[in-house]
């Protein structure tokens, strides 16, 4: 499985939670936007940026790449660019929901196994 295929099965598991918890879902147009889903509930808007991993864990936290790549650069992972940041772990079908502003790591995320 390549990496558009790991992001699409990720935004796909985070559009259906959403829906689910009954949130309107609306997907940005264009690659310009810096967030993957636009959340609304109770007439409060959310950005959302959807990060997907397929990796094992080591020293049982599991590693998410939250940078964000612009241009063949990588950037850090930008708080101000989203609100809440949903991530999907293939390898135990695992929902981890984060709000940006907790976020303190700039390229790498570690969740407790």
């Amino acid at each position: 499985m390549n990496t558009n295929q790991q992001g699409n099965i990720g935004e796909g598991i985070a559009l259906s939670y959403f829906l689910s918890e009954g949130y309107e879902v609306y997907l940005p147009f264009g690659t310009a936007s810096k967030c993957d889903l636009i959340v609304v509930k109770d007439n409060i808007t959310k950005r959302v940026s959807v990060k997907t991993s397929n990796t094992e864990p080591k020293n049982g936290k599991y590693c998410v790449k939250i940078r964000q790549g612009k241009l063949n650069k990588q950037l850090g992972f930008d708080k101000e660019s989203c609100d809440i940041v949903f991530v999907y772990l293939l390898v135990p079908k695992r929902i981890h929901i984060f709000d940006s502003k907790d976020i303190t790591q700039k390229f790498d995320l570690y969740i407790n196994h």
